[in-house]
């Protein structure tokens, strides 16, 4: 397998940028084994199929880079807008809420649901990267329910796990995702 097709093999469904800085590493890396690029380079550079995998693992494919720039449709983010009020409708309205207290706790929680909601009011229209936030919003704020009657009878321990778990698988998916962009804006912006 001479290097172009290897190239073309390695570099399937990545963005031109990062396409380009493999090139340019791979010819590198002929040049010093004093390799022709017509030769035989599977022995010397590696299975073409395990180096993509591990090249969308560190970078954006194209789908994933082009779907990062798109803005969403306007339902979509009036939706979550929509969603976030009646989470905060509920929490305001319903009487085992810790909202429904007048001690400085409540107070303070209802403040922080309130900037939260018009935060993300104002966030929207937005580009879905931005968008990742939320979720992990929602997850960290799950435990401020912990002491709360709307749980009663389920097992502190479990559930206290269980979010741990969560926000553990969020932020890891999260962080991966952000180290990837991080990766591959700065070949597509060059």
């Amino acid at each position: 397998m001479n290097a172009a097709l290897w190239l073309t093999r390695a570099t399937q469904d990545l963005p031109a940028g990062v396409t380009t800085r493999v090139r340019r590493d791979t010819l590198e890396h002929l040049h010093d084994a004093a390799l022709p690029e017509h030769a035989d380079v599977k022995a010397v550079l590696g299975d073409p199929e395990r180096v993509n995998d591990d090249l969308k693992r560190l970078y954006l494919t194209v789908h994933e880079f082009h779907r990062l720039g798109m803005t969403p449709p306007p339902w979509q983010g009036w939706l979550r807008v929509g969603a976030l009020l009646a989470g905060a409708a509920f929490l305001l309205l319903e009487p085992r809420s810790p909202l429904a207290g007048q001690g400085v706790c409540s107070v303070l929680f209802g403040g922080s649901v309130l900037l939260l909601v018009l935060a993300t009011t104002r966030l929207h229209p937005v580009r879905r990267d931005r968008w990742r936030d939320l979720p992990l919003s929602l997850i960290v704020a799950l435990p401020l329910l912990l002491g709360n009657d709307l749980l009663a009878g389920v097992p502190a321990l479990p559930l206290t796990l269980t979010l741990a778990l969560m926000i553990s698988l969020r932020l890891s998916t999260q962080m991966n995702l952000d180290a990837r962009i991080r990766r591959t804006l700065p070949l597509e912006t060059a």
